[in-house]
């Protein structure tokens, strides 16, 4: 894995990530991951890519609140 700063070895996987929206699930498989070491205490379990991301619609208010929401209809990239 390459950084900013430096490169670091990491493992990769293949997974079926399943992301729970309110009541609705949301599945893509054989998505390729990439191991990372958590930080002690941190707030965040998991770091989404781009890819996951811009496939959905994010928005952040003024107040610092977001919305983050993915289509769970059929798709050919999902």
């Amino acid at each position: 894995m390459i950084s900013a700063t430096h490169t670091v070895s990491a493992n990769t996987y293949l997974v079926d990530l399943t992301l729970q929206l309110g009541n609705e699930f949301v599945v893509r498989r054989t998505l390729p991951v990439v191991e990372f070491v958590q930080i002690p205490k941190a707030s965040f379990q998991v770091l989404l890519g781009r890819d996951i991301i811009c496939s959905g619609h994010f928005t952040v208010s003024f107040d610092g609140h977001f919305v983050f929401s993915l289509r769970t209809s059929l798709n050919k990239n999902w």
